[in-house]
């Protein structure tokens, strides 16, 4: 039955797929690039600011904030107020040690964290919250208080699974659920560690998840799955007020 494979939607065919009343554009570079050569703040950024400004969501969800990026992204497309989960120090491997440093140490823990958006000026419209999202208490929210989540913090399977279960507990009706580190394909799975982690966790909850929307798929090219909230369309009149 349909539900029981990944839809793959082209990216300059997104717009329509969504019923969004706009274009979707994948730049030539995009296309001819190997997925294996995507950064998010370079290629997949440009699916999602065009998500962000056609959706227009009021009240965003963040899973991940590191430097800031992806809440930049979504403040400067839309006029949405968003919350971003980050751990306090960072993610850290078995042994205790960062997972992601430079040169100038530690690039997802301390003053490091959100650090984009506070030097574009939008710190007005963020709530940084720090802590493990394992810890996160979505009692404080509706059902439907949110438009949009994307879900970019911990990439080992038990921590994007739940991370999905507390996105969809106050997503409304219609509101869109992005995986970032997400692609199908074992061959390119078989080099990125993150994504690997993101794709089991899918696997292991598809009987669960797949009901719970009305459409999941991926995005090509992308590192993106999107999942639109069942029993509700999407129509930008119908969003909540902020």
């Amino acid at each position: 039955v349909p539900e029981d494979k990944l839809e793959i939607v082209d990216a300059h065919t997104l717009g329509e797929r969504l019923g969004l009343d706009c274009s979707f554009r994948a730049p030539i570079n995009l296309v001819n690039m190997p997925l294996t050569q995507f950064r998010m703040e370079v290629h997949d950024a440009k699916v999602l600011q065009q998500l962000y400004r056609a959706f227009r969501p009021k009240r965003h969800l963040e899973f991940g904030t590191w430097e800031g990026f992806g809440a930049r992204l979504c403040l400067q497309h839309s006029e949405a107020h968003v919350w971003t989960l980050n751990l306090p120090e960072g993610e850290k491997d078995a042994d205790g040690r960062s997972l992601y440093s430079d040169a100038s140490g530690v690039t997802d823990g301390g003053n490091r964290i959100g650090r984009l958006y506070r030097e574009a000026g939008l710190t007005s419209r963020v709530t940084q919250l720090l802590m493990d999202s394992r810890e996160f208490d979505t009692s404080a929210f509706g059902s439907d208080f949110f438009d949009t989540v994307l879900i970019d913090g911990g990439h080992t399977a038990d921590v994007v699974a739940n991370d999905t279960e507390k996105a969809l507990e106050v997503v409304r009706r219609g509101g869109l659920i992005m995986w970032h580190d997400f692609c199908p394909d074992p061959s390119i799975l078989a080099e990125q560690n993150a994504a690997q982690g993101v794709v089991e966790a899918v696997l292991l909850n598809w009987k669960q998840w797949r009901p719970r929307f009305s459409s999941l798929f991926w995005v090509r090219p992308s590192w993106l799955l999107i999942g639109v909230v069942a029993d509700g369309g999407i129509n930008a009149s119908e969003h909540n007020d902020a």
